[in-house]
């Protein structure tokens, strides 16, 4: 099979994930970094997550349908979305220290957002 054959889902989000410089000091390297999207209308399950570690920081994320947790909501039905990054010292996605989120709206094109973890997660 040629890399030609294979059929790809096209990104259509890329993430800049980046911390505060004053946040960078309060954080372990080896902490976990989750970037999650969710639909801004409808059931706030993620649609798509990725894990990283605050060591990789800045980085750039990319989603495509093919990272969707469930194959009934993709990215490219999704319309407006919220991206989160959250620092979580103990490895749980759903609660953590430090957060960053924005949101945009999913287009036929690459859709691009930064986000910089600033805040605390309250």
């Amino acid at each position: 099979m040629n890399a030609e054959d294979v059929d790809l889902a096209p990104i259509l989000l890329k993430v800049r994930v980046e911390i505060s410089p004053d946040i960078i000091k309060k954080v372990g390297l080896n902490d976990s970094v989750f970037v999650f999207v969710q639909a801004l209308s409808g059931s706030k399950v993620p649609l798509a997550a990725k894990r990283l570690k605050v060591s990789s920081l800045p980085v750039d994320v990319e989603f495509s349908d093919a990272d969707v947790m469930m194959v009934s909501n993709t990215l490219s039905s999704a319309g407006a979305i919220q991206v989160t990054a959250r620092i979580s010292k103990d490895g749980r996605p759903a609660s953590g220290e430090w957060l960053g989120r924005g949101s945009t709206t999913i287009t036929s094109k690459s859709t691009q957002l930064n986000l910089l973890i600033n805040r605390p997660d309250i």
